[in-house]
């Protein structure tokens, strides 16, 4: 961060530094980076701070027209910006990358990936000029493989993942991406290589089979995809209860139950967690087996008495079960917690 080098030279400087556009509103922000630009000068570490204060700015705004008229309207003002400081000063790495993020991404985060456009070749560009100047990032090879998604030119892409494995890899997320790419692609022996890659970078099977877990669950053909690469490796999966968790969760999403029923019973067979009696409750219950469910229920219970989950799932199965005072009670425990 450009922040950095200040940050050792700032106690002597307390009203100078850029560091308190973070720690006031985006008002008093935009108030104090001119104070700092009209004492200073235009510098290419003040011009990324402006930037940023912009586009908050531009969130607050674009916020609320989304609101009122489900339009995104592009944020200018930022952009521009941080165009200048890139041509003024090319070889200043920060201001290259943002540039290249907020061409990429809409308000210039990751959550929304603009069309292919323009802009999102230039980033491309930008996103390149970047690596020259810090080589040993792997970052922008995780943004090129977006943009390169995006046009379509998914060799480039797999290229862009393959480097930033290469670059940092310990970094679990990275082998996580390209594994994932290779399944959405449908290359399932790529993904079982990159996946054999994976398991080596670290020797926690739990942390490696969670980097593809997800809470709110999996769409029918990555699950289709998913569940033979983890059953091509039954070593790692037997002993991990997030593995075999996970794999419960996309035999799930393909509505095969009872496999997913099995998988839990593993998955506790390994070491039983009060969160593991209360997917398999919900999973018994599914399949109309209320007293099944109630059992696992219960020992979720057991296990931790103030889990609103394993309370919830005691009274859906009782209230099935036409135990409704009983019922009654678990859902006032839940509510109690």
């Amino acid at each position: 961060l450009p922040e950095s080098p200040e940050a050792l030279g700032g106690p002597h400087e307390p009203d100078g530094r850029g560091g308190l556009v973070f720690g006031t509103s985006i008002d008093g922000a935009a108030k104090h980076i001119e104070k700092l630009i009209a004492r200073e000068g235009e510098k290419p570490e003040l011009l990324l701070l402006k930037s940023r204060v912009l586009n908050a700015q531009e969130l607050e705004v674009t916020g609320n027209a989304q609101v009122q008229t489900g339009t995104d309207k592009t944020a200018v003002a930022s952009v521009e910006v941080l165009k200048k400081a890139a041509e003024r000063w090319p070889d200043f790495a920060p201001v290259r990358l943002a540039l290249a993020r907020a061409l990429l991404y809409s308000g210039g985060g990751e959550g929304v990936i603009n069309p292919p456009s323009r802009d999102a070749e230039r980033s491309i560009a930008e996103l390149n000029a970047y690596a020259r100047l810090a080589p040993y990032d792997p970052r922008p090879w995780r943004d090129l493989a977006t943009a390169y998604e995006r046009f379509d030119k998914l060799e480039d892409a797999e290229s862009a993942l393959e480097k930033a494995v290469e670059l940092d890899r310990e970094y679990l997320d990275h082998h996580a991406a390209l594994v994932n790419f290779h399944l959405l692609n449908d290359h399932p022996d790529k993904a079982k290589s990159a996946f054999a890659r994976m398991l080596k970078a670290s020797s926690d099977a739990d942390e490696i089979f969670g980097q593809f877990s997800d809470d709110e669950g999996y769409e029918a053909d990555y699950a289709k995809a998913l569940e033979p690469l983890l059953l091509a490796f039954p070593k790692e999966l037997e002993g991990s209860v997030t593995g075999l968790v996970l794999l419960a969760g996309v035999q799930e999403a393909q509505n095969k139950i009872g496999d997913a029923i099995k998988s839990m019973q593993r998955a506790i067979a390994v070491e039983p967690y009060s969160s593991s009696y209360e997917y398999l409750s919900s999973l018994y219950r599914s399949q109309r087996r209320f007293t099944e469910a109630l059992g696992a229920a219960n020992q979720a219970v057991k296990l931790d008495e103030d889990s609103a989950d394993a309370h919830f799932e005691r009274a859906c199965s009782l209230a099935q079960l036409g135990r409704k005072r009983e019922a009654l009670a678990a859902l006032k425990r839940m509510l109690e917690i």
